[in-house]
């Protein structure tokens, strides 16, 4: 009986053994295209696939249909390279009440390992802005036979020179949040599921207003233009891209 023991002991060590050494030849099999090219997996960190495209939104801006676009332009925010674009209206037939113009500044992913974080507060310390009335303001999409949803912020600022109602969010392929921490977790899935970042670009659009105005009632119409601004970026600098 002893023997026996003894037997199924010696076994049950080479069958881990044999383990053991298949393991060790699929990952040799595996890492050796890699050794032959002079490349390893943890020297090729994550890459944005659209970055060549977000470059280009930071120096052409964004075309929206129905409105014309009068000028774009960088411009500097807190050591933050945004682009300020100004847009009057054309043959957009949206809800009312409507301005014949707007501006909406966009910070596009300036790098691979870049991350959102405290964009709304450098806008606001960099305007002098003052805000309130600040709420969340869902809306959506469809792209490709799909529904996109983002969950944007909607609040009023002013200076004295001007009132907005203002939308913000961060706009990425499938989604958009003003919240950093929702783009974070949606990366983590991207970066899970193909290896690469998942790029995005931080939206404020800026309706003007008159002085101290309500913002409730520009609700609709700025609904109707994000959806317009999504809609672009997914067409293009967010686009799928192989």
């Amino acid at each position: 009986m002893t023997q026996g023991l003894s037997t199924d002991k010696t076994f049950h060590r080479w069958i881990k053994v044999l383990l053991v050494v298949g393991l060790a030849a699929i990952a040799t099999l595996t890492a050796i295209p890699n050794w032959m090219g002079g490349q390893w997996p943890w020297m090729r960190p994550p890459q944005v696939a659209q970055m060549q495209e977000l470059r280009t939104l930071r120096k052409e801006g964004l075309t929206l249909p129905g409105w014309t676009t009068l000028y774009h332009t960088p411009v500097p925010i807190n050591d933050h390279d945004w682009t300020l674009c100004e847009y009057q209206v054309q043959a957009f037939s949206g809800p009312t009440p409507a301005p014949d113009h707007v501006m909406v500044l966009f910070r596009p992913q300036p790098d691979h390992s870049d991350q959102p974080a405290l964009e709304w507060m450098d806008l606001a310390g960099a305007q002098s802005w003052k805000t309130d009335s600040r709420r969340s303001l869902p809306f959506s999409i469809k792209a490709n036979q799909d529904t996109v949803s983002v969950k944007a912020q909607f609040l009023r600022s002013w200076s004295e020179q001007q009132t907005f109602a203002v939308l913000q969010w961060y706009a990425w392929p499938g989604g958009g949040s003003a919240s950093p921490s929702h783009w974070f977790w949606a990366d983590q899935g991207t970066q899970w599921r193909t290896h690469r970042r998942l790029p995005w670009v931080a939206v404020s659009l800026l309706v003007p207003i008159e002085p101290l105005g309500e913002v409730s009632p520009y609700e609709p119409f700025a609904i109707a233009v994000g959806q317009q601004i999504q809609a672009q970026l997914l067409q293009g600098p967010l686009a799928a891209n192989s």
